[in-house]
């Protein structure tokens, strides 16, 4: 499991996809849904 991002850590859009176990396409969409920030 990867380790827990701190508050003040950008992470890439890899990252994030690694830690929430979806494709980096779906950041993308949440991002422009403005689901998470982005």
């Amino acid at each position: 499991m990867p380790k827990e991002p701190s508050d003040a850590e950008i992470l890439t859009i890899r990252e994030v996809s690694r830690y929430l176990k979806v494709t980096e396409r779906t950041i993308y969409r949440l991002a422009a849904s403005k689901k998470i920030p982005g």
